[in-house]
């Protein structure tokens, strides 16, 4: 294993004897050591080989910046979501969120705290990452001695989702406005509240996630998808197919923004399961009127 370039006493970038450009980390495995070196590999204690040579030579611009403990907790994150979850996670998730932990903690190292005005959006919307980044937040308190704040941890949770969605992270952080609102709709056309703990409900979620990334990134579209749904929801829950053709036209007055009729359609249909989850003879009636 030859050192291609020294960052710091505890990591290294090499190549191994196969050929493979990594970044290697261990206490003091470049202590006296230069560009060009054989590495003891006994002393490495962790490896990082991102398929993407991108994320790699990213990863190494910020060692130079940053202190190396940071790319230690974003290891320690990462492995921890992918054992507690069944994410799949892009690997620029190591670029954005080491350089997130650095950027925030030497801020709230000096008391300086920014508030998440999403913060109740993403505990209601994205209550898994959520709990994830609650876990993140005791591996960071682990190694650096600094508790960070819920603000700081509901933003961690939406790097988790980012990563996870291949969202554009400008789409990340206006999408939980619009889920709370789209259920704010829901919840008072029919007068409820949700069962947040129902398959129904959690099934609901994750489609509108997928949905609102569809509606804030314009680049996508569902125009030539299956109406046949849309169809059915006007005879079989037509309360719900009115209710999610509110929600379109919101949408349309407010993100300039076409819903389809196929999107209307799936709207209606997770629309009617959640409302049946605590009313289940909500639509016993095909004929009643939309309101």
């Amino acid at each position: 294993m030859r050192i291609l370039r020294v960052c710091n006493n505890n990591v290294a970038v090499v190549l191994s004897e196969d050929g493979q450009e990594m970044v290697v980390t261990g206490k003091g495995i470049c202590f006296n050591r230069r560009n060009g070196d054989e590495l003891d590999e006994s002393k490495v204690e962790k490896r990082f080989l991102p398929e993407d040579k991108t994320v790699l030579n990213r990863v190494e611009e910020l060692l130079d910046t940053v202190p190396d403990v940071y790319f230690t907790i974003t290891e320690e994150i990462v492995a921890m979501i992918r054992r507690e979850s069944d994410l799949e996670l892009s690997e620029n998730i190591y670029i954005t969120l080491m350089d997130h932990i650095c950027l925030s903690l030497e801020r709230e190292k000096r008391g300086l705290v920014l508030q998440n005005p999403f913060l109740m959006e993403i505990k209601q919307i994205y209550r898994r990452e959520y709990a994830l980044a609650s876990k993140a937040r005791a591996i960071i308190e682990r190694h650096m001695d600094v508790r960070i704040s819920d603000s700081e941890v509901g933003s961690i949770a939406l790097h988790i989702v980012n990563a996870s969605m291949n969202h554009d992270f400008d789409v990340t952080m206006r999408a939980p406005r619009l889920i709370a609102t789209i259920l704010e709709i829901i919840r008072v056309r029919f007068s409820i509240e949700f069962d947040e703990t129902s398959l129904h409900y959690e099934r609901f979620m994750r489609h509108l996630q997928f949905f609102v990334k569809r509606v804030l990134d314009k680049r996508e579209s569902q125009e030539n998808a299956d109406t046949m749904l849309y169809r059915l929801s006007l005879t079989e829950y037509p309360q719900a197919a009115d209710c999610a053709s509110k929600i379109a036209l919101f949408i349309e007055m407010n993100y300039k923004a076409k819903v389809t009729d196929a999107e209307k359609g799936y709207l209606a249909y997770h629309i009617a399961n959640v409302v049946r989850d605590v009313r289940p003879n909500a639509f016993d009636s095909p004929t009643a009127q939309p309101a």
